[in-house]
C-alpha cells in the first residue's frame, strides 16, 4: 500500500490518547449538517446545495476523463519513443497489470515468466526493470500459494534494488517488506521448526525495514506505524521472550496511524482489525470488541458492506462473539455475512460462513 506525504504529515484534531485508544480520534466537529449563512437553511438552501452537489460532480467526472485521455496520450507517446524490444516489455506490463486487476493469476504468471526473459536479455540482471519484474513474479507466485518461487523472486528483486538504487531507496523498502510478507503468509501454512524459520526469516526482514523507514521517513510516519504492527504480528506468532513486546509494537503503530491520518481513513480501519485481532489473542476481549466495532464502521463508510475487508472485520468480530460464548449475536452476524456471500440452505450455516470467508480472502490476496 502507499500513502501520499500529504496524507501522512496531515493530523487529526484531536490528540487521540494513550493506550488502549481504540477510538482513533473520532471527530469531535459540531452536529452534521449545522452550516450557517443564507445556504445552511430552508428549502432553497437545500437545493441549492444539492445542485452545486450535482455540478460538482459533473465536473469531476468531466475532470477524470480528461485526465484519463491525457494519461492515454501520454502513454502512446512514451510507446512511440521506444525501441522494438522496450515497446514490448512496455506492452508485456501493461499486459500483467490487468491480468493482475482482473485475477486471472495462471495467465498473469504465464506472461510474467515470459517478460522476465525478455527483460533479462536486454536489460540485464542488474537493472531496476529487471526488479521490478521479479517483484511483480514474487506477488503473482504469493497469491498461487508457490511459496518457493516467490521467495526465490523477492529474493532476487531485493538483491538487484540494493545493488542498483540502494538500501534506503523506497523500491528496496517495499522489496524486502514484500519478501517479509511472503515468509510470514508461508509460516502460516507450516508447523513445528519449519514455522519458527520462517517466522524468523519475516523478522528480520521488517526489522530491517522498521529501522530504515525511520531513518528515511522520521520515527512517526504512516509507514513506520504500519510495519510496526507487521513486526508486532510476527513477534506474537513466535512467542517466547519477546511475545510482551508484540502487543506494545502493534498498540504503537496503530495510534501513530491513527494521529496521522483522518479518522475514517481506511487505513485506520486496518490497523484497528489488526489491534483487535492481538487484543483477542491476550484475552482483553471488551476492547477487542471496541476495536473490531470502530473498524467495522470504518470498511462499511469508505469500502461497502460487500466489500471482502468488511466482511473479513464481521468474521473476526464473530469469532470474538462465539469465544466468549455469545452465540446469540455471533450467529446474526454470520447469517449477515451469508445474507451476501450466499450459501446452500443443507449446509451448516457457521461452517458455511467461515468457508466463505477463507474463499474470499484467496480471491484478494496486500499488503
Amino acid at each position: 500500500s502507499s500513502n501520499s506525504s500529504s496524507s501522512s504529515s496531515r493530523r487529526r484534531s484531536d490528540s487521540g490518547g494513550t493506550g488502549g485508544d481504540w477510538s482513533c480520534g473520532q471527530r469531535r466537529d459540531g452536529p452534521a449538517g449545522g452550516a450557517s449563512g443564507a445556504g445552511g437553511a430552508g428549502g432553497g438552501g437545500r437545493f441549492r446545495d444539492a445542485v452545486q452537489r450535482h455540478d460538482g460532480a459533473e465536473l469531476r467526472a468531466a475532470n477524470e476523463a480528461e485526465r484519463l485521455k491525457a494519461a492515454e496520450a501520454s502513454r502512446m507517446q512514451y510507446m512511440s519513443g521506444l525501441s522494438g524490444v522496450e515497446a514490448e516489455i512496455a506492452a508485456m506490463q501493461g499486459e500483467l497489470r490487468d491480468l493482475l486487476a482482473e485475477n486471472r493469476l495462471d495467465e498473469a504468471l504465464d506472461v510474467g515468466e515470459a517478460l522476465r526473459h525478455t527483460v533479462l536479455s536486454f536489460f540485464g540482471e542488474d537493472h531496476t526493470v529487471y526488479a521490478s519484474t521479479m517483484n511483480n513474479l514474487g506477488m503473482v507466485n504469493k497469491q498461487l500459494f508457490n511459496w518457493d518461487q516467490a521467495i526465490e523472486a523477492y529474493s532476487e528483486a531485493v538483491r538487484v534494488y540494493r545493488k542498483a538504487v540502494g538500501p534506503r531507496h523506497a523500491n528496496t523498502l517495499v522489496a524486502v517488506e514484500n519478501h517479509a510478507h511472503a515468509y510470514k503468509a508461508m509460516a502460516e501454512q507450516r508447523k513445528g521448526i519449519d514455522r519458527s524459520m520462517l517466522l524468523d526469516n519475516a523478522r528480520e526482514l521488517f526489522e530491517e525495514v522498521l529501522a530504515l523507514k525511520r531513518e528515511v521517513l522520521g520515527a512517526n510516519n504512516v509507514q513506520v506505524g504500519l510495519t510496526m504492527q507487521n513486526l508486532g504480528a510476527v513477534l506474537r506468532a513466535l512467542g517466547g521472550e519477546r511475545a510482551s513486546e508484540a502487543t506494545e509494537m502493534i498498540e504503537q503503530g496503530m495510534q501513530m496511524v491513527c494521529d496521522l491520518l483522518p479518522a475514517n481513513h481506511v487505513v485506520v480501519g486496518t490497523c484497528l482489525n489488526n489491534y483487535a485481532l492481538d487484543l483477542k489473542r491476550t484475552g482483553r476481549f471488551e476492547e477487542a470488541e471496541k476495536a473490531y466495532l470502530r473498524a467495522l464502521e470504518i470498511r462499511r463508510e469508505r469500502l461497502g458492506k460487500d466489500h471482502v475487508d468488511t466482511l473479513v472485520t464481521m468474521h473476526n468480530l464473530a469469532e470474538l462473539l462465539h469465544t466468549q460464548g455469545l452465540e446469540k449475536r455471533a450467529a446474526a452476524i454470520q447469517s449477515e455475512i451469508l445474507a451476501v456471500v450466499g450459501y446452500d440452505e443443507d449446509e451448516d450455516g457457521a461452517a458455511a460462513e467461515s468457508e466463505r470467508i477463507k474463499e474470499l480472502i484467496d480471491k484478494s490476496k496486500e499488503q
